[in-house]
C-alpha cells in the first residue's frame, strides 16, 4: 500500500485553553469511577491537567475505561448525512472485539445522555478525548469530544477508515502506540519540529503527542505493536535510523486483544468499590454503597453493602476495595479472616505474630493459600511496615503470619485468606513486590513489571489483586495503589505506585487468576 504523503497527528486530552480547576478535575475523575468502578485498578490514569499544569489530586488513582456491557450513545454536532454514515460504517469495527455497543443519534439532543459527541471541522485537526474523558467534556464543559477532519468525498476510503478507527480507539481508552512506554523509535526531533513548524501546534504539544513516551502508569503497557491502528505513519526522515513507521489502516491482533482486556465479554466475579463513588472531595470516616452480585452468584440475594471506614483521629481522603463473589462455581475454594486480636498469646505491638488456621474441610491434595490485607491499625509515631503471608501449608491447615518490621507500632490488623487445590486446572496465584524492581534504599514512586502465570490459560483470565505488604515513611501520608494492565493468557503487567509527597520504601501484593485452562491436542497448545 502506498503511504500517505504527509504524516497524520492527533491531539488527545482536554483542550489546553480550558481553565479547569483542581476540584473540577477531581469531579471528572470521580465520574470516571462512577461510570466504571474497575477504573480504580486499571493502570491507565486520566491524562487531563489543569491550565497551570497541576495534576488533579486523584490522578494517580483512576483509569478512563467505559464499563463493559455499556451502550455508548454517539451523536454529531454537525456534518452531512454522508459523513455521519462513514462513522457508522467504520467505528463499529472496534465493537466486534469489545463488550460494548454504539447507539447513533444523527442530531445532538441535550435531553439525551451522550457519551461521544463528534464534529467535522476540516480545519480543526484530528483528535479525540480518551475514554470517559469524552463524557466529562460533554457533561461538564459542553464540548464536543472528537473531531474528524478530511471526512469528505475527496478523501480515499482507506484514509477515512484509518482516521475514524484511530480516533475511536482513543474514545475507547487506547493511547498512541508511538508513545508506548515500550516504544523505542529513535526520533529525529529536529526534523519533526521543522515539519510541524507553522502549524497551530506548539513545541510542547509536539513533545506531548509525538516525542515523549507515556510512563507505565499512564498507558496500557503491552509490547510495542508496529501494526497498531493507534500508530500514526511517520516517514523515514522523522527517525534517526531511517525506518519510519507503517501506515496502518486495519485493527491489529494486539488492538483486538487490547479491547478484549478492557471490555471482556464475560461477566466478572471480581467487584470494586471506591470512596470516590460516594464523595470525590470531602474526607469522611465511613463510606458505604450498595453493590450487586453477579446474577449467577447469589440469585436469592441481589445486593450487599460494601464499606470502607476509618476511626478515631485518622483522616481517610480516598480508598478502594476489591472482592471476589464466590458462587457455586468456586465450591473448591476455602476462605476466612484472621484477626490479630484473636492471637491472645502474643497480644498487640509484637513484631512477629502467627496462629494456626485449620481448614473447615481437609484438602485431598496440597493447597495453595493467598493472603490479603483487610484492616490495618498502625501508629503514626513510627514508619508503617506490615506484611502478611501463609507458611507451613498442609492439607489440614497453615500458619497465618501477621508481622510488622522495625519500630512499627501495630495496634491491630485483619487478614483475609483464600485456599484452593494447587493441582486444580484453570486457577493460579502468586506474589509480586517493589523488591522485584527496586531497592528500599532507593525508593521510587512508580514500580512496574510483568508477572508470568505458572499455568497457561486458553483465553484472558480474570485476576484479583490486593495488597499484602507495605513499607512507608510515617512523616507523610500513606498513599499506595496496586493496579494491573493488559492481562493476557500468559500473565499481566502490574504497577505499585505512590504519589505526591509519600515515601514508599516498599509494597507488595498477591493475586489469584482463574479462567479456562489451555488445552493440548496432538502436542500443540491452543491459546
Amino acid at each position: 500500500m502506498t503511504a500517505v504523503k504527509t504524516p497524520k497527528i492527533c491531539l488527545a486530552g482536554i483542550k489546553k485553553d480550558e481553565d479547569l480547576s483542581e476540584s473540577k478535575l477531581n469531579e471528572m475523575i470521580a465520574q470516571s469511577v462512577q461510570i466504571n468502578p474497575r477504573n480504580q485498578v486499571i493502570g491507565h490514569p486520566v491524562t487531563t491537567k489543569s491550565n497551570d499544569g497541576r495534576a488533579p489530586r486523584l490522578a494517580m488513582m483512576t483509569g478512563n475505561l467505559w464499563k463493559p456491557g455499556s451502550v455508548l450513545n454517539v451523536s454529531f454536532r454537525d456534518g452531512t448525512q454522508w459523513q455521519k454514515n462513514q462513522v457508522k460504517k467504520y467505528a463499529p469495527l472496534w465493537i466486534e472485539h469489545a463488550n460494548l455497543k454504539f447507539k447513533f443519534f444523527d442530531t445532538y439532543d441535550k435531553s439525551v445522555t451522550i457519551h461521544i459527541l463528534i464534529t467535522f471541522d476540516p480545519k480543526g485537526g484530528s483528535w479525540s478525548l480518551s475514554g470517559t474523558e469524552s463524557a466529562s467534556a460533554i457533561w461538564w464543559l459542553g464540548q464536543t469530544s472528537m473531531n474528524l477532519d478530511n471526512i469528505n468525498p475527496d478523501s480515499s476510503e482507506v484514509d477515512m477508515r484509518q482516521r475514524i478507527l484511530h480516533e475511536f480507539g482513543h474514545a475507547l481508552g487506547a493511547a498512541h502506540e508511538h508513545q508506548s512506554p515500550r516504544c523505542t523509535i529513535p526520533w529525529n526531533k529536529e526534523a519533526i519540529y521543522a515539519a510541524f513548524k507553522g502549524t497551530n501546534m506548539t513545541k510542547k504539544e509536539i513533545d506531548n503527542n509525538i516525542l515523549n513516551p507515556k510512563t507505565m502508569n499512564e498507558a496500557q503497557a503491552t509490547r510495542f505493536d508496529p501494526d497498531s491502528i493507534m500508530l500514526y505513519y511517520y516517514p523515514p526522515q522523522y527517525t534517526l535510523d531511517g525506518k519510519g513507521t507503517n501506515y496502518n489502516v486495519e485493527l491489529s491482533a494486539t488492538d483486538k486483544a487490547y479491547m478484549r482486556f478492557c471490555y471482556p465479554p464475560q461477566a466478572t466475579e471480581v467487584g470494586y468499590f471506591d470512596t470516590m463513588e460516594v464523595s470525590p472531595d470531602k474526607a469522611r470516616s465511613q463510606y458505604k454503597a450498595e453493590k450487586s452480585y453477579h446474577e449467577d452468584i447469589n440469585p436469592s440475594r441481589e445486593a450487599f453493602t460494601a464499606q470502607i471506614a476509618t476511626w478515631e483521629d485518622s483522616i481517610l481522603n480516598s480508598a478502594g476495595m476489591t472482592w471476589l463473589a464466590a458462587g457455586p462455581k468456586f465450591d473448591f475454594l476455602q476462605m476466612g479472616v484472621v484477626d490479630l486480636g484473636d492471637i491472645f498469646r502474643w497480644g498487640y505491638n509484637k513484631a512477629r505474630n502467627w496462629t494456626w488456621v485449620s481448614f473447615p474441610d481437609k484438602f485431598s491434595t496440597q493447597p495453595k493459600v493467598v493472603c490479603f490485607i483487610r484492616t490495618l491499625d498502625l501508629d503514626n509515631k513510627a514508619n508503617w511496615r506490615f506484611k502478611t503471608y501463609a507458611s507451613n501449608v498442609s492439607t489440614k491447615g497453615f500458619y497465618m503470619n501477621i508481622n510488622s518490621e522495625g519500630d512499627t507500632i501495630m495496634q491491630g490488623a485483619k487478614v483475609s485468606w483464600v485456599a484452593y487445590p494447587e493441582d486444580r486446572p484453570g486457577i493460579t496465584s502468586g506474589h509480586f513486590s517493589t523488591a522485584d524492581v527496586q531497592s528500599s534504599e532507593d525508593p521510587q514512586a512508580q514500580n512496574n513489571a510483568t508477572q508470568k502465570f505458572d499455568k497457561q490459560f486458553a483465553d484472558m483470565p480474570q485476576v484479583l489483586v490486593a495488597l499484602d505488604e507495605i513499607d512507608f515513611d510515617c512523616k507523610e501520608g500513606l498513599r499506595v495503589r496496586v493496579g494491573t494492565s493488559m492481562v493476557t493468557e500468559t500473565g499481566f503487567d502490574w504497577n505499585l505506585e505512590t504519589w505526591e509527597d509519600s515515601i514508599m520504601y516498599g509494597a507488595g501484593a498477591s493475586y489469584i487468576a482463574w479462567g479456562e485452562p489451555a488445552r493440548k491436542s496432538e502436542g500443540l497448545t491452543f491459546v
